[in-house]
């Protein structure tokens, strides 16, 4: 309850307040299991298994399987919260699946309660405590389930940002790595951090259920309103999918882009903030700031494509919703 309801963060912004400052010694206590020391030391103990095993054969055979060994070893590390994250997301979808179903029996029930049967009133009285309850479960499966993912996502970052920060030890010492610190710093923060900002484990699940929803729902016409209504379904669904498909891609390109250009910018702010003496004895600061000045442009230019973007997939998405 206190993590479906947040009743845990009361205590610890009642005591912020009063004490106006806060510490990492008054923050809860977190668990050994969610700790980077622990999930640490499983990363590097699966991690050291599969590149040993790796390691032998050919050598075209180890870069293709040295190539497979991180991705199994991140999701060996958070197994548990991964499964735990695709029941509760299951639940959610039987829960989602099963309201309207229940909404459609208590509405047919009370049309047909017009006689005064007893048994018919009962259906519905039950069938309206099982549709609260459906709506009830969801919420409380939904909560648990971003929660869950808030803690696999979070997992994942922080192995990742500590196994790059690892290995830049080793590769900062080699002057011809070809590694400079801005890239660097990219692969410990930017790089590491996408994991938990894309959400990858949502995203797969979210294309399972939306393929889950559309048959479903299909299912539900032609029982609901017969074979007709669920051609035209069909029919407009395999309209908006190349809409969708194809704005997708547009929409992961301008991502792209701003990220590229995120990491240009954080390149050269680094580069002039090392070499700030030189700046300042050239007299470059015009220059650099034309420079950044114009590195943040051509991410501004692309942020601007994308939030131009954005309402036109939500616009396809509920029309989509609305026609079908």
């Amino acid at each position: 309850a206190s993590r479906v309801l947040f009743l845990w963060a009361f205590p610890v912004a009642y005591e912020g307040f009063r004490r106006g400052r806060m510490d990492a010694n008054h923050l809860l206590p977190l668990p050994r299991r969610d700790a980077s020391d622990g999930r640490q030391e499983c990363f590097r103990a699966v991690w050291r298994r599969r590149a040993a095993v790796s390691e032998s054969g050919a050598d075209s055979q180890r870069q293709r399987r040295g190539r497979r060994v991180l991705v199994p070893s991140l999701l060996a590390v958070a197994r548990i919260l991964f499964f735990r994250c695709m029941l509760l997301r299951f639940a959610c979808a039987v829960f989602s699946y099963a309201q309207p179903m229940l909404l459609h029996t208590v509405l047919r029930n009370m049309e047909a309660s017009g006689d005064g049967s007893e048994d018919t009133s009962l259906g519905t009285a039950f069938a309206s405590v099982l549709l609260a309850m459906a709506v009830t479960c969801y919420w409380l499966c939904w909560e648990s389930y971003w929660f869950m993912n808030t803690r696999l996502h979070s997992c994942l970052r922080n192995v990742l940002m500590h196994f790059t920060y690892r290995k830049a030890l080793y590769i900062a010492t080699v002057s011809s790595s070809g590694y400079s610190g801005g890239s660097l710093q990219n692969l410990m923060v930017t790089d590491a951090m996408r994991m938990a900002t894309s959400y990858p484990c949502e995203a797969v699940f979210a294309f399972v259920e939306a393929m889950a929803s559309v048959i479903f729902a299909a299912c539900q016409l032609c029982f609901l309103l017969g074979p007709a209504a669920g051609l035209i379904g069909a029919s407009v669904v395999a309209t908006f999918v190349p809409l969708s498909f194809f704005m997708g891609r547009a929409l992961r390109k301008y991502v792209k882009r701003i990220q590229q250009s995120r990491d240009a910018r954080g390149t050269l702010l680094l580069e002039f903030f090392s070499a700030m003496r030189v700046v300042k004895c050239f007299n470059l600061e015009t220059l650099a700031e034309a420079a950044v000045a114009q590195a943040r442009a051509k991410e501004l230019r692309w942020l601007r494509l994308r939030r131009a973007l954005l309402p036109v997939i939500n616009f396809v998405a509920n029309s989509c919703g609305l026609l079908g």
